[in-house]
C-alpha cells in the first residue's frame, strides 16, 4: 500500500506538469487517459483500505506506467482555456470522474468473473484467499455500478443542457451522447433487476463490461479512429 501510494503521488506530479501549462491546460488524448488512469488507481487505493482489491491495484500498476510512457512518446498539445470556460471545466471533470469509477466498476466485474470461474471448478488458489467472499465483491460491483450511474445521469444532463445546439452540427459529439446514453440504459436495468429480481453472477458481469465498454467508446472510440484514419 505504501509503495502504491508513493506511485500515484509521483504520477500525479507528472500529470499536474504535463496538464497545467502557463498557455492554459493540455488535455489531448494521451493526457487524459493517463488522467483517468490515475484517477481509477486513486479509487482502488482508497477502496483496499475497506475492501481486499489489492489484486487489482497491483494490476493497475503497469497499466499506470504504460500510460506514462504514451504521453511521453506522444508529447501533443490541446490547450484549453478552462479558467475562461468554467462549463467545459465541470464537464470535463465529471466525464473523467464517471468515467473512473465505472472503469473501476469493469475492472470488479473482471475480478468477479475470475473468481466465479475458479469457485465453480472448485479450484484453491492463494489468489481467492485474497479475496472478499464472492457476495461481498458482488455487493461492492453494485455499489459502485450505483454511483456510477448517478455519475453518468449527471453527466448526460448536463451535457443535454450545455451543449444540446451542438449535438446537431458536431457527429463525434452526438455518437458520443448516443453511446452514453446507451450505456445509461444497461446500468439502469441492471441496478433495476437486481433491486426488483435479485440479479447477480454473470447477468452482473456481463451487464458491467457491456455499458464499460460503450462508455469507453463514447470517450476515446472517436479519437482513436480519427488516429487510425491519418
Amino acid at each position: 500500500m505504501f509503495l502504491g501510494l508513493v506511485a500515484v503521488c509521483l504520477h500525479a506530479l507528472l500529470l499536474h506538469q504535463w496538464i497545467d501549462i502557463s498557455s492554459g491546460q493540455n488535455l489531448n488524448f494521451f493526457n487524459l487517459l493517463s488522467l483517468a488512469v490515475w484517477l481509477v488507481a486513486v479509487l482502488l487505493l482508497v477502496m483496499a483500505l475497506f475492501r481486499s482489491v489489492e489484486v487489482l491495484v497491483l494490476f493497475l500498476f503497469p497499466v499506470s506506467a504504460i500510460s506514462i510512457l504514451l504521453v511521453l512518446r506522444f508529447p501533443e498539445a490541446e490547450i484549453i482555456q478552462t479558467t475562461s470556460s468554467p462549463d467545459a471545466l465541470f464537464h470535463i471533470l465529471l466525464s473523467v470522474v464517471t468515467f473512473c469509477v465505472l472503469s473501476v466498476a469493469g475492472l470488479l466485474a473482471i475480478l468477479l468473473a475470475f473468481q466465479d470461474s475458479l469457485l465453480r471448478r472448485r479450484q484453491s488458489s492463494i489468489f481467492i484467499e485474497k479475496l472478499p467472499p464472492l457476495e461481498t465483491l458482488e455487493q461492492l460491483l453494485f455499489q459502485v455500478n450505483g454511483l456510477g450511474f448517478i455519475l453518468l445521469s449527471a453527466l448526460i444532463t448536463t451535457s443535454l443542457y450545455f451543449y444540446y445546439d451542438l449535438l446537431w452540427v458536431s457527429a463525434a459529439l452526438l455518437q458520443k451522447t448516443l453511446l452514453a446514453a446507451t450505456a445509461w440504459i444497461i446500468f439502469a436495468v441492471l441496478l433495476w433487476g437486481r433491486f426488483v429480481w435479485g440479479w447477480r453472477g454473470r447477468k452482473a458481469i456481463y451487464g458491467t463490461l457491456i455499458g464499460v465498454v460503450l462508455l469507453f467508446l463514447a470517450y476515446f472510440g472517436s479519437k482513436i479512429l480519427l488516429r487510425a484514419l491519418h
